[in-house]
């Protein structure tokens, strides 16, 4: 038998190291200073903004352009995973030899009907994927939601909240609306394909001074995160699509 190097390869991806400061102005903090439960409440207060803050900043990072590909200081995205030709991984996508680690890219879309999603839903399953979240801005969402709405029965009043009111389901797929997706794009995708993966340490030290601002301590956060599809091709990014 002959062994064949090339029966053997792997994808390599960068932790991304997100740094974030929340400043604190002495003014605010020599209020409670010396009362325990009133630092602990505030230092909550202070977690609570730091989760929002990170929650804009990672959503904004999750379906930035297909440039965005996952790197040390880059949070890798959706629409840079689920691609046909970039270099994802350490993975050149532009070589047929890689042809399988291609994600499904419809671009040129034009007018979304439920056939065109099926179809390209139908595409991913050939591969040995189930798409099963779906996530498109207001204008295609609307468009898809009033295609669906005469077909769409709710079985369960808790199916009603449980995207926050605002989905509805095609084929196993559960429609989302979010605003960060880019206008004319639609995501079909296969949750099972994808990792978020996070340091379990603390991210932060509590408050310190921060010399370089005037009179003021800072919460100084530092995780370490990456988004990672282990499987585009089970995966669809649609652009251009009206």
């Amino acid at each position: 038998s002959n062994y064949d190097a090339a029966i053997f390869g792997a994808a390599e991806f960068a932790i991304a190291h997100y740094a974030h400061t929340l400043p604190v102005p002495d003014s605010a903090f020599l209020r409670f200073r010396g009362d325990d439960a009133k630092t602990l409440s505030y230092l909550d207060d202070l977690h609570e903004y730091a989760m929002i803050s990170w929650e804009n900043e990672y959503g904004n990072a999750l379906w930035a352009a297909n440039t965005a590909l996952p790197a040390r200081d880059v949070l890798g995205s959706i629409p840079s995973a689920v691609h046909a030709s970039n270099t994802y991984g350490t993975i050149d996508r532009s070589d047929s030899a890689n042809a399988d680690f291609r994600g499904i890219n419809t671009t040129s879309f034009g007018d979304t009907t439920i056939a065109k999603l099926q179809v390209q839903k139908n595409t991913a399953v050939a591969n040995g994927g189930m798409p099963n979240i779906g996530a498109t801005g207001t204008t295609l969402f609307s468009k898809i939601q009033n295609n669906v709405e005469g077909y769409t029965m709710i079985t369960d009043v808790k199916e009603m909240y449980e995207f926050g009111g605002s989905y509805f389901s095609i084929g196993g797929i559960i429609f989302g609306l979010d605003q960060r997706v880019s206008s004319g794009c639609i995501g079909l995708l296969d949750s099972t394909t994808w990792l978020w993966v996070q340091n379990d340490e603390s991210y932060t030290d509590g408050l310190v001074r921060d010399y370089s601002r005037v009179s003021t301590h800072v919460m100084q956060m530092t995780p370490w995160v990456q988004n990672i599809c282990k499987k585009p091709n089970a995966n669809v990014y649609i652009e251009s699509a009206t």
